[in-house]
């Protein structure tokens, strides 16, 4: 087609413009957004047109639930820092070739140097015969995003005029990174699949993809892919190389390009499967859900390398396939600008004027006590505005707490955020005194800072913890004193931190030993068996033997009760028998006996859903353990819940395993459950539901 005074054509993608169609769907972002998205998701693909040929009918794609991706993006990147008016969408109807293309031209002209730009596409993905030369691509077809009414069957002469290329699709990407240049970044998720081998799935979860390629590949090439130099275990949807080059992108030959990423959610050999959200009812994308999950979890710095492996982390267990990621994978996410999130909970239900319920409870360190702050949905760091009313948590069960206003009305606050702003332990707070030879200014300040923290109670009687000073130091000590170790200490007349620190783990790794949750329909029993330890010819440990169950009872070391008096070093393994006829998810903790707390199983980098157990089953954690080097209690403390949790805001531990993660408090937001978007509606994160069950081994070491 020759350009002419009424059409505008971009040569490139053979695409030609009518009037007024650059200021139609999708055209306008604002002019001083400095983060731009794009999102593509079709649900229901409609009706392809007659072939032109023969005048017969094509058959259509299979509907998806793409719709329901929407809502889990757009929350992940206004939390991020994306305008709402700066990310646009098309669904359904609205997603035909010519208005994807259009979108994809729109985002290049708003495109300006520095941005960030975002594309998501969820639907069906395919492959068709390649029509460039023998070195575009080894197995002879080209990738395809499947747009609305595009055919699903091959017919003779269709070359793929209502699909999209991946080589199409290339040309976009290469405009945009010479657009916003080294400063800014580019990023695709792909939340399709493009194997050629793939099965349609079910009605019950999708396939995101079609089976078997749209024709034959183009002659003189294999028709199947192989592994191969260039693209060994890929997403099959090309990256763009910088011009005249075939290197990876990132490399010296991309000087003066924006770094680009694709992430895909499944490579080239499998299909995409679609998978349900936190509510076990909402059918999503697999690669939605698990981005949703992940962004909120990236700091200032993070690379693409660590969102993929949040990714992975997030889809462990719920899909057959594995994410890919080409292209940049060390750059920077977002170019850097990454926002964090402070933790938050939602409104659960708002009862009255006066009081409300939020979705977090005394399993999360939310008890009587805290003072909690509502702000608006995509609120960042609530230090930083005006809260639309406060509160105070008046009652707290497990996985929800009550919460009477102190300020504001609570009835315009179904869709707030809620933030801990002072954490109390309630009931289960560590009880402190001061001896007297403390001196008076060192107990005012180290009491104003303890009492700031909402840890402790101070108390004249009865004390779990005593303060005591002498000439040159401030200890605290247990009560009574079984052993010479302070849990803490600081120089008389301060700074006092490394006292406050001390006596925070000391009262955290209590409040978790404290942790008594029974619920009538989670029963379970936890077991423990000594083994032997296995080591190499160097004398490093690498396994041990399998558990005797049925000598267990009659072990020497076994005490009753849950109690066990074991040396430094003993190697043991653990079991849990889920006595209950439901599922449950199961979590270990590990509390030591200098107050470090460890998660020993999941792994805290796992997505806690991996871990189900379900009814009336055993389950032996495979994994060998030993005991710690010193002298103490070890509590074992394992947490059978309804639903999975991530323990991460009880995870600040001090101590032999480490130093604390982030600010030394009992923040009861501070990481609360994987900080995920786990609910549809968009940038909420939902708490987990249900009930929690908990049982715990200590074990004593006894001295050398």
């Amino acid at each position: 087609m020759k350009p002419s005074l009424r059409y505008a054509c971009t040569a490139l993608i053979g695409l030609c413009f009518g009037p007024g169609l650059l200021s139609g769907q999708g055209a306008l972002y604002p002019p001083d957004a400095d983060k731009l998205a794009l999102i593509i998701a079709i649900s229901d693909y409609g009706t392809p047109p007659p072939d032109p040929n023969t005048k017969q009918s094509r058959m259509h794609y299979g509907n998806l639930n793409a719709m329901n991706d929407v809502p889990l993006i757009e929350g992940a990147l206004i939390q991020q820092g994306f305008r709402p008016e700066a990310i646009r969408v098309l669904r359904d109807a609205q997603a035909t070739r010519i208005e994807i293309l259009t979108a994809l031209e729109n985002l290049v002209i708003a495109a300006t140097p520095g941005d960030v730009v975002v594309f998501h596409y969820s639907g069906h993905g395919h492959q068709i015969a390649d029509d460039d030369g023998p070195e575009d691509e080894i197995d002879g077809y080209d990738e395809l995003l499947v747009p609305y009414a595009a055919p699903a069957t091959f017919t003779e002469g269709y070359a793929g005029q209502l699909h999209i290329r991946d080589d199409v699709i290339g040309r976009f990407v290469q405009r945009l990174r010479e657009k916003v240049g080294p400063t800014g970044n580019v990023t695709f998720f792909l939340d399709a699949c493009y194997s050629g081998t793939g099965t349609r799935g079910s009605s019950e979860l999708p396939v995101r993809g079609a089976s078997g390629p749209l024709g034959p590949p183009r002659p003189g090439t294999m028709g199947s892919r192989g592994a191969s130099d260039e693209d060994p275990m890929g997403t099959g949807f090309e990256v763009p190389a910088a011009p005249g080059t075939r290197g990876d992108v990132g490399a010296s030959s991309d000087d003066g390009l924006a770094p680009f990423v694709v992430i895909s959610a499944a490579s080239h050999r499998e299909v995409a499967w679609e998978t349900y959200d936190v509510d076990n009812v909402t059918k999503v994308g697999s690669l939605s859900y698990a981005l949703a999950r992940a962004l909120p979890k990236l700091r200032p710095g993070d690379s693409y390398r660590a969102l993929y492996a949040h990714i992975v982390s997030a889809l462990s267990g719920k899909v057959p396939q594995t994410p890919q990621i080409e292209g940049s994978r060390d750059a920077v996410v977002f170019s850097g600008r990454i926002r964090a999130q402070t933790a938050y909970v939602q409104v659960d239900t708002v009862l009255n004027a006066s009081a409300l319920l939020i979705g977090g409870g005394s399993l999360l360190g939310i008890n009587a006590g805290s003072e909690i702050a509502f702000h608006p949905v995509g609120t960042t760091d609530p230090s930083a505005r005006a809260a639309l009313a406060t509160g105070t948590v008046a009652a707290a069960l497990p996985l929800a707490a009550r919460v009477t206003l102190t300020e504001g009305d609570a009835t315009g606050l179904k869709d707030s955020w809620a933030f801990v702003t002072r954490s109390s332990l309630g009931g289960l707070a560590t009880r402190v005194a001061f001896g007297d030879s403390v001196a008076p200014a060192d107990r005012a300040e180290i009491e104003e800072v303890l009492g700031a923290l909402g840890v402790v109670e101070v108390v004249t009687d009865g004390p779990e913890l005593l303060i005591r000073g002498g000439a040159s130091r401030v200890q605290a000590f247990p009560v009574p004193q079984t052993q010479p170790r302070a849990v803490g200490e600081a120089r008389v007349g301060g700074p006092f931190d490394p006292l406050i620190r001390g006596i925070t783990a000391h009262a955290r790794a209590q409040y978790i030993r404290r942790l008594d949750l029974t619920a009538s329909e989670i029963q379970v029993d936890f077991e423990l068996a000594p083994v032997e330890i296995e080591y190499d010819l160097l004398g490093q440990a690498v396994g041990c033997t399998a558990a005797n169950w049925g000598a267990v009872d009659a072990h020497p070391g076994n005490i009753g009760g849950g109690q066990w008096r074991l040396p430094s070093g003993t190697g043991y393994r653990l079991r849990m028998r889920n006595r209950s006829e439901r599922t449950v998810f199961i979590a270990l903790l590990d509390i030591m006996p200098d107050n470090a707390v460890d998660q020993l199983f999941p792994h805290r980098d796992y997505a806690p859903d991996l871990t189900d157990v379900e009814g009336g089953q055993s389950y032996e954690i495979p994994l060998c353990f030993f005991t710690e080097e010193f002298s103490g209690a070890e509590t074992l403390k394992l947490f059978a819940t309804a639903d999975p949790v991530d323990f991460g805001a009880l995870l600040q531990s001090s101590g032999s395993r480490g130093a604390a993660r982030g600010e030394d408090n009992l923040s009861a937001l501070e990481a609360v459950v994987g900080a995920s978007f786990g609910s549809t509606r968009a940038g909420l994160v939902t708490a987990p539901r249900g009930t929690a069950t908990t049982a715990e081994i200590v074990i004593h070491i006894p001295g050398g």
